[in-house]
């Protein structure tokens, strides 16, 4: 391990708030010439006798070029105080950096670690040792890399001395680590990158309170699918980032719940919900949506379709992925079906409350068809776009 000049570093002790590459001299010593002092008697005007210092001769001076037995001793004695409070000093610095709260870390540009803190390789549960055989990559979250090389390639040109962000790394065990993450240049009096010294503070718990508290607002608690305060912005978005193709709102009601729950109880119920969830989010691409409204209502956002054709592809696989059927106890299974309304954005006119309706619309009147069905709202009135175990009807 290379060893890091604690002393002598403007840098390090700026970085470090404290002045380590002077001495610390005592009160007594600082004026810029010692005083020689003499005595010799003072008369005062009462006639009393006493004594008080004279003025001082320099050190030095062509009267007592050598100086007194007295300055040669307060020499003595300002070189063993100003040494004491440079080792005190370099103690100091030693103690805060390696007992400091913050994880720190003295990096070098060319050779890696030099220096790590207790509180470093306690956050992450590496030895100092299994520190020197990584490296800093190896340790990082690898979506994290990309802005990690870009801060310090910024920090070697030297178009900044230091930055600020949040990074994650990776623990021993293989958890994620949440940090507050400062890396500052040091830089010698000439201006060379000399090493960087990085500060890192455990965010971890602050960002899953976070996380949890937005799962709370915007997911719903047994299925973790997004709820309907979350469907309602992410509809939104994609209204207003829209390309030239269409998007589709659904409405999905399972058939008969209230018949399950009360024959089965609400436990195998909300476990139909779930599997339920699971088989409405294989069905879907990646830029789709699918959120919990409430109950057994379900709601999907359809991105970037082409129109009815591709709308009906999607409605297929999820008809099919719901008659598979649900096994509730052993050799008991139960069917599931579902009723879906849909409408399609074209870009013209509906706000989201409107297309809600259109889809809610829809929806009612594919149950009052005989359920198991998807229609499609067309105008002021909705229309088959498919029945389960027929053909699709709509071009």
């Amino acid at each position: 391990m290379i060893e890091c000049r604690y002393l002598g570093d403007p840098a390090v002790v700026e970085a470090f708030g404290f002045i380590a590459s002077k001495p610390v001299q005592p009160a007594f010593a600082s004026r810029s010439e010692p005083v020689l002092g003499t005595e010799e008697p003072l008369r005062r005007p009462a006639g009393s006798m006493e004594r008080e210092p004279t003025r001082g001769v320099p050190a030095g001076s062509s009267r007592n070029p050598a100086g007194t037995a007295d300055e040669l001793e307060t020499r003595v004695r300002l070189r063993k105080t100003a040494g004491f409070a440079h080792a005190h000093c370099k103690n100091e610095y030693e103690s805060f950096f390696e007992f400091g709260l913050p994880g720190m870390v003295i990096l070098s540009p060319a050779q890696g670690w030099v220096k790590v803190n207790r509180a470093f390789r306690e956050m992450l549960g590496y030895s100092e040792a299994m520190l020197n055989g990584t490296s800093w990559v190896e340790i990082t979250h690898i979506d994290d890399l990309g802005d990690d090389f870009a801060h310090f390639e910024r920090l070697w040109n030297g178009e900044i001395d230091a930055v600020r962000f949040k990074k994650r790394f990776v623990h021993r065990n293989g958890q994620l680590i949440y940090t507050d993450t400062s890396v500052r240049a040091l830089r010698n009096p000439q201006g060379d990158l000399q090493r960087f010294l990085v500060t890192v503070s455990d965010i971890t718990q602050e960002v899953e309170r976070r996380q949890s508290l937005e799962r709370l607002a915007y997911y719903d608690y047994l299925t973790q699918l997004p709820n309907r305060a979350l469907f309602a912005d992410r509809l939104r978005m994609s209204r207003t980032q829209r390309s030239k193709r269409q998007l589709a709102v659904c409405y999905l009601d399972l058939d008969d719940f209230k018949i399950i729950n009360d024959t089965f109880g609400h436990e195998t119920g909300d476990r139909l919900l779930v599997e339920v969830a699971r088989r409405l989010r294989e069905e879907l691409r990646e830029g789709d949506t699918v959120a919990r409204l409430g109950g057994d209502e379900f709601a999907l956002l359809l991105n970037d379709i082409g129109g009815p054709a591709d709308c009906r592809e999607t409605v297929a696989r999820i008809f099919a992925a719901l008659a598979k059927p649900f096994p509730v106890v052993v050799d008991d299974v139960v069917p599931i079906s579902a009723s879906i309304g849909v409408t399609l954005f074209a870009g013209a006119g509906d706000d989201d409350d409107g297309l809600l309706r259109q889809a809610d619309q829809a929806l009612y009147l594919a149950k009052r068809a005989g359920r198991n069905q998807c229609w499609l709202f067309d105008g002021d009135s909705a229309e088959p776009l498919h029945a389960s175990g027929e053909r699709m009807r709509r071009e």
